[in-house]
């Protein structure tokens, strides 16, 4: 058989010291990864066991065996995306990483059979920041603005109406006056949108308008509306309000 199809998961430290969920959550991490890059319905099946450290040989498709290898290199060096690695895939890096702090662990490496990867900080933070790269979209946010702050920055703070969390907001200089006439106010504020790489909510947007809440400046059926941008950029709306819109007008 090909080692072409195995992936190796080896976590260092003494036998008699890792915790057991050390070795379960580093294997629900590799699961997830595989998943990531191959769907639900990837093979996934355990090679060998072995003892001295914790190493399990995962057997998978061919193709996202290499896929995972050559991701996790690139992660040893940059912090930009690795090809087919979306979200998912870059947080089950980040969860492998967290293993290393599980008692009795000293390091975890995955990878092929010959140079498993040392999945150590630097690679964590190198997931991380790629990240910001997959969560950075266009889209829109409502919500009551409730704050302004010109010193250092210009930046607010807005409500959101759907969560209740606070939202900071990146402003230009020729926004300020737009946004201190709406403060106190429900509105509408597009532009470009930064999430939790964990939670995946809104956490910052750099804003390119803001317009009252009821201020309909787009009128499109829904299904034009929706897209590759799910329901984020329906201009604050409900599908059903933007047909009804529609037909009023």
């Amino acid at each position: 058989m090909s080692d072409d199809d195995t992936l190796r998961l080896k976590v260092d430290g003494n036998p008699c010291e890792i915790e057991l969920k050390a070795l379960e959550k580093s294997v629900a991490a590799i699961s997830k990864l595989i998943r990531a890059v191959g769907g639900n319905d990837v093979q996934q099946r355990i090679k060998g066991l072995k003892t001295g450290s914790a190493v399990v040989d995962v057997i998978t498709e061919p193709e996202y065996a290499k896929v995972l290898t050559e991701g996790l290199e690139a992660l040893t060096q940059t912090g930009q995306r690795p090809e087919k690695f979306n979200r998912t895939a870059l947080t089950a890096v980040r969860d492998l990483y967290g293993v290393t702090t599980e008692r009795g662990v000293t390091g975890v490496y995955f990878g092929s059979l010959t140079a498993p990867i040392n999945v150590n900080r630097e690679v964590s933070r190198h997931a991380t920041e790629a990240l910001k790269d997959v969560l950075e979209s266009l889209g829109s946010v409502k919500g009551t603005l409730y704050k302004f702050n010109g010193r250092n920055r210009l930046t607010a703070g807005i409500e959101q109406s759907r969560t209740g969390k606070s939202i900071r907001l990146e402003l230009e200089k020729h926004q300020v006056k737009t946004v201190l006439e709406h403060m106190q106010q429900e509105v509408l504020v597009r532009g470009l949108i930064t999430r939790d790489p964990v939670t995946n909510e809104v956490q910052t947007v750099k804003v390119k308008d803001v317009s009252e809440v009821g201020e309909k400046k787009i009128q499109r059926p829904a299904y034009e509306v929706r897209g590759i941008l799910g329901t984020e950029w329906l201009e604050g709306l409900d599908p059903v309000d933007i047909v009804r819109l529609n037909r009023d007008a």
